[in-house]
C-alpha cells in the first residue's frame, strides 16, 4: 500500500514539473526522484522532459489550430497556447481534445477584455480557433450506424470558411471584417469537406436534421 502511494505521488510529482512554467527550486529533491545518468545530471534528465512535453503539446496544439497559428504568427500563438497548458494540462492519454477549452481561454483572456468596445479581430481569433476545433470533433467522431456522412452546419460572424480555406489551399488570406456567412461541413469515409452556404440551407439543415450539430457562434 505504501509502494503503490509512493509510486502515485512520484507520477503527481513529475507531472507537476513537467506542465509547470517554472524550473524546479533549488530545494526540491529532484535528486531523490530522478536517476543520474553517466552524462546528464537528474536535474538536466529532468529539464529534457520538461522541455519534449512541452514541446511535444505545443506542436498538437499548432496542428488543431493551424489556421489560427498561422493568423497570430508563431510568438503570439506560442505565448497563448504555453499558458492555455499551464492553466489545462492534459488529463487524458489521447491529445485529441487537448484544445476543447482554447477558445473559450481566448474569450477569457482576449486583450480587450476590460474594455467596452471590443476589437473585431479578437472575435475573429476566437471564431476561427472555434471552428477548426469542431473540425477535429467532427474528424473524430464515430460512424453513424445508418452509414448517412456526417456533416455540421455553422453560422458565424466573420467569412470563417473562406478565410480555413484559403489557408488551407496554400494562401495567404486576409483578415475579413465582421459580417454573417454560413458553412456545411460534411465528412464521408474521414475526409472533410467544408462548403459555404446561404441562410436559407443554414435553416434548412437545421430543421431537417436535429441530430446533426447546428452551431452558432456568438
Amino acid at each position: 500500500m505504501e509502494d503503490n502511494k509512493s509510486l502515485q505521488e512520484t507520477q503527481q510529482w513529475m507531472m507537476d514539473m513537467l506542465i509547470s512554467p517554472f524550473p524546479p527550486t533549488e530545494d526540491e529533491d529532484v535528486e531523490g526522484r530522478i536517476a543520474k545518468g553517466p552524462r546528464l545530471s537528474a536535474r538536466r534528465h529532468l529539464q529534457i522532459y520538461r522541455q519534449s512535453y512541452i514541446v511535444r503539446l505545443r506542436e498538437c496544439m499548432k496542428k488543431q489550430f493551424a489556421a489560427l497559428a498561422y493568423t497570430l504568427g508563431e510568438e503570439l500563438f506560442v505565448q497563448f497556447a504555453d499558458e492555455y497548458l499551464s492553466r489545462y494540462p492534459s488529463d487524458r492519454y489521447s491529445l485529441n481534445t487537448l484544445g476543447k477549452k482554447f477558445p473559450s481561454f481566448l474569450q477569457e483572456n482576449r486583450p480587450d477584455a476590460e474594455e467596452a468596445i471590443k476589437e473585431d479581430w479578437c472575435d475573429f481569433m476566437i471564431d476561427l480557433a472555434s471552428f477548426e476545433y469542431e473540425l477535429t470533433v467532427l474528424f473524430d467522431e464515430a460512424e453513424p450506424e445508418d452509414g448517412k456522412p456526417l456533416f455540421r452546419v455553422f453560422k458565424h460572424h466573420h467569412n470563417i470558411a473562406r478565410y480555413f480555406l484559403e489557408f488551407s489551399k496554400g494562401k495567404a488570406p486576409e483578415l475579413y471584417e465582421s459580417q454573417t456567412s454560413y458553412c456545411k461541413v460534411s465528412r464521408d469515409n474521414y475526409r472533410l469537406t467544408i462548403q459555404e452556404i446561404t441562410e436559407q440551407e443554414f435553416g434548412k439543415a437545421g430543421i431537417i436534421t436535429p441530430s446533426h450539430a447546428f452551431i452558432e457562434h456568438p
